[in-house]
């Protein structure tokens, strides 16, 4: 893989958290690489730091040192808006609960980063109808959260994590609320999406089935990265 594009770095990244007096070294000092087209799962125990790890790649928390690299550049040191463009335009996200708002239907939620950066609603529903025809819910475009399954309702969070062909996808823990059916269905999913449109994925799991479809699963404990196993 390291013939490919480095989408993401990590520089000597620390996470320091202050608490009653406690100091707690969420991250110490790790080093790591990204490269297009990887599907990469990071494990350990929990709290090891891996949600923290994806956090911080993700712009949504800041270490306390070290340097995050998206494409050579320090995102650490951009401002809140730069961050916000980077989340929006660069990385999709899905978490354990699928957070999709339950007044709209399917094909809304997988249209709603579109319409928030200004697509307009035909060309929105258009690539929606599409990404859920990928992942395999064409016949479920109109129906409310509520009445889909669990592992439907994680699909469209998928299809709405690529709304905006991110670059990388990052996943917390995306079949831990699911039954043992529907988690491979999902993990079939994301290997499929990596495969037909070499989309990037950065998945924190506990699930040793998820993690043995990726390239490489990189173990945390205690802060620091132990291995990185092709």
């Amino acid at each position: 893989m390291n013939n490919r594009e480095l989408l993401l770095e990590t520089r000597d990244l620390w996470k320091i958290f202050n608490e009653t007096g406690t100091t707690l070294e969420i991250l110490r000092g790790v080093n790591f690489k990204l490269y297009a087209g990887e599907t990469v799962a990071i494990m350990g125990a929990s709290g090891a730091g891996k949600s923290t790890f994806l956090n911080l790649l993700g712009a949504l928390d800041k270490p306390t040192k070290g340097e995050v690299l998206f494409k050579g550049q320090d995102i650490v040191k951009l401002g809140e808006k730069e961050r916000d463009n980077y989340r929006s335009l660069h990385l999709g996200f899905i978490f354990q609960f699928h957070h999709l708002m339950p007044e709209f239907t399917a094909w809304e939620n997988v249209m709603f980063p579109a319409r928030i950066q200004g697509q307009s609603e035909k060309q929105s529903r258009e690539s929606a109808a599409e990404l859920l025809e990928i992942v395999g819910l064409s016949e479920r475009l109109e129906h409310l959260p509520q009445e889909l399954s669990g592992g439907e309702r994680q699909r469209v969070a998928v299809a709405r994590a690529l709304m905006a062909n991110p670059d990388i996808v990052l996943a917390d823990e995306p079949s831990g609320n699911l039954d043992e059916e529907n988690a491979e269905k999902l993990h079939t999913l994301f290997k499929n999406l990596n495969k037909q449109l070499g989309q990037t994925f950065l998945i924190v799991t506990h699930d040793k089935n998820l993690a043995n479809l990726a390239h490489r699963q990189v173990h945390i404990k205690k802060g620091l990265i132990l291995d990185s196993l092709s």
